[in-house]
C-alpha cells in the first residue's frame, strides 16, 4: 500500500480538513487501524467528539481507489474529510515504521552472519538510511530572493542539526555526533538516504567555493544564484517551507507542468481570464523558474515560462477577472488562444469562435525593368491574402481564424534577409548586387 506525503496533502478537500486531520492523528485519535491485505483496504475509528469509521481501499498497483467516512461533512465534500487525512497518517506513519523496523533487523542478521563468514566479508556493514528533512525559510534582501536553510535528523523522533558542518564533516571523517539520548548519528552505521545525495554533494561544492553562507552554524544563508543550485538538487523530494509567522509545511519539488491555474469564461461575446488561482502562486526566485504552488515547488523550463509569463504579469493587477470584448476579444482568440497552455479548458463557446487551418505559402516574383517584385500569398484553406498588406485578424465564415504567426514570421524573415525592401503591398530589390545575389 503506497501513502506518501504528498498525496495525503493533494486528498485533501481543504487546507482545514489537512491540517485538522494531522492534529487528530498527532493527539492520537485514530484507533482500531487494521490493513486488510486481502481485500487490500485499512479500516479506522477516529475518536472526534464521537467515534467516525474511515476505509480506504487501494487498487492493483497499491494507490489509493477511493475511501469513506461517516462523518456527514464527507457526503458533500470534494475531496477527503479530516477523518480520512488522519486515518492515511497514521498508516503512513505505521508503514513507515515497519519499513525502518525491518531495515534494521535486516542489519542486524547481515552483522551476524558476517561474523562467521569469510573474514573480508564480515567487514561490510548494511547501513541504515537516517530520516532528514530539510527546512526552507524564504525571503528576500534589496528586493532579491534569499533562502535560510537547516535541517533536522534522527530515526523516530527528529532533532535539530546545531552545525551543519560538523554533520558533513561527520560522514567525511567517520566521527560520531550525538543528537539526543535516544539518537547518535553513527557514520559507520547510518548513511544519509539515497534521494538527499545531490543536496548534500550540492552543500558540499558551495562550501568548497570558498565563501561563509552560514548565518548561525545551524542555518545556511544563500542568495539566488545558491538557491536554485540547491532546489534543483532537490527535485522529485520533500522538503518543509518555514513561513516566518506560520507553522511549518510539506511541498514537493516537481518539474510537472502547471494545472487548472487559468480558467477562461466565455458568455455572450465576452471572453473572461480568471486568473483567481494564478494570484496565489509565489514567486521563490526573481526569473519565476521556481514558484511555490499548492503545496508543490514547480520548476518551469524555459518554453513553459515563456508560455505562463504574461500571466504572472496581469495576477499582480489588482483585479482578478480580465474581460475582452470585441476587438480586444477578436484579438484574445487570435493571438492568445493558440500559445494557451494544453491543460487550460476552454468553453465549448469559445472553441466555436475560430478556425484552424494549415498554412500553405506561395511566392510570385516578377521583373520590372531593373528590379525584382516580390509579392507573398499566405493561403488557409480556400482563404488567401497578402501578409504585407493584411495584418488585422481575419474572420472566415464569423470564425476566427487562427494564424500560425510564427511560422508566417519565419517566412517573412527570410525574404527581410534576401535585402527585400517594403512598397505597400509588395516587396522588391532594386540594386543589381542584391538581385545577382
Amino acid at each position: 500500500m503506497l501513502i506518501t506525503e504528498r498525496k495525503i496533502y493533494m486528498l485533501a478537500a481543504r487546507p482545514s480538513h489537512l491540517e485538522d486531520g494531522l492534529e487528530l492523528q498527532k493527539k492520537e485519535h485514530v484507533t482500531n487501524l487494521h490493513f486488510k491485505n486481502k481485500e487490500k483496504s485499512i479500516q479506522a475509528d477516529v475518536v472526534d467528539h464521537v467515534p467516525y469509521h474511515t476505509t480506504i481501499r487501494f487498487n492493483q498497483q497499491n494507490g489509493i481507489a477511493s475511501y469513506s467516512c461517516e462523518c456527514e461533512e464527507s457526503k458533500y465534500l470534494n475531496g477527503a474529510c479530516k477523518h480520512i487525512i488522519a486515518t492515511l497518517k497514521q498508516a503512513q506513519e505505521l508503514i513507515e515504521e515497519s519499513r525502518r523496523s525491518q531495515v534494521e533487523m535486516d542489519r542486524t542478521l547481515n552483522e551476524i552472519l558476517n561474523c562467521f563468514a569469510d573474514p573480508i566479508l564480515s567487514e561490510t556493514i548494511v547501513k541504515q538510511p537516517i530520516k532528514v528533512e530539510i527546512h526552507l525559510q524564504l525571503n528576500k534582501h534589496s528586493g532579491r530572493p534569499i533562502g535560510l536553510f537547516s535541517l533536522k535528523v534522527g530515526l523516530d523522533k527528529m532533532y535539530v542539526v546545531k552545525n551543519i558542518r560538523e554533520f558533513l564533516q561527520a560522514f567525511e571523517f567517520n566521527e560520531e555526533i550525538e543528537y539526543g539520548k535516544n539518537f547518535t548519528l553513527y557514520p559507520e552505521y547510518h548513511e544519509l538516504p539515497q534521494g538527499l545525495k545531490n543536496f548534500f554533494k550540492t552543500l558540499e561544492d558551495i562550501q568548497e567555493e570558498g565563501h561563509d553562507h552560514f548565518r548561525t552554524p545551524k542555518e545556511l544563508l544563500v542568495n539566488e544564484h545558491y538557491l536554485k543550485k540547491l532546489i534543483r538538487s532537490l527535485m522529485h523530494q520533500t522538503i518543509f517551507i518555514d513561513p516566518i509567522d506560520e507553522a511549518s509545511y510539506q511541498v514537493f519539488v516537481t518539474d510537472d507542468l502547471f494545472s487548472g491555474l487559468v480558467t477562461i469564461h466565455d458568455k455572450k461575446n465576452v471572453t473572461q481570464l480568471d486568473l483567481s488561482e494564478f494570484k496565489k502562486v509565489l514567486p521563490i526566485t526573481s526569473d519565476y523558474h521556481y514558484v511555490l504552488y499548492d503545496y508543490q515547488i514547480y520548476h518551469l523550463q524555459k518554453s513553459h515560462l515563456n508560455t505562463y509569463m504574461p500571466f504572472f504579469r496581469a495576477a499582480s493587477l489588482e483585479q482578478s477577472i480580465i474581460e475582452f470584448k470585441g476587438k480586444h476579444r477578436q484579438e484574445f482568440i487570435a493571438k492568445v488562444v493558440p500559445f494557451l497552455p494544453k491543460n487550460v479548458e476552454q468553453p465549448d463557446s469559445l472553441k466555436e469562435s475560430y478556425i484552424q487551418l494549415p498554412l500553405v505559402a506561395s511566392l510570385y516574383l516578377d521583373k520590372v525593368d531593373q528590379a525584382i517584385i516580390a509579392t507573398p500569398i499566405f493561403r488557409y484553406g480556400s482563404f488567401e491574402f497578402n501578409p504585407i498588406k493584411n495584418k488585422e485578424e481575419i474572420v472566415l465564415n464569423d470564425k476566427i481564424l487562427i494564424r500560425e504567426i510564427k511560422k508566417e514570421e519565419e517566412l517573412i524573415n527570410i525574404l527581410d534577409n534576401a535585402k527585400f525592401k517594403v512598397q505597400p503591398e509588395t516587396l522588391y530589390i532594386d540594386q543589381e548586387d542584391d538581385v545577382i545575389d
